[in-house]
């Protein structure tokens, strides 16, 4: 899976909790196949591991995650 379908977002009101959303491919490219429940860090670093992100990579994005309600003006919710 192209890395850039795979995006990492902080879970509103938390500093602590992400949500994943799994973008589709193709021609819905703006909108999402998957978007998880509010994770803890530890959870989110394991479903990404499912994608083949590295575990610096993971951090690297958990850490640069930006607020959900952001995401939500691009059409993925």
């Amino acid at each position: 899976m192209a890395i850039e379908r795979v995006g990492i977002y902080r879970a509103q009101g938390s500093e602590n909790k992400f949500v994943v959303v799994i973008k589709s491919d193709g021609a819905l490219a703006d909108t999402a196949l998957h978007t998880s429940d509010p994770l803890a860090r530890d959870e989110a670093k394991n479903l990404l591991r499912h994608y083949n992100l590295s575990d610096s990579e993971i951090d690297q994005r958990l850490q640069g995650a930006s607020a959900l309600s952001s995401a939500a003006g691009s059409g993925i919710r």
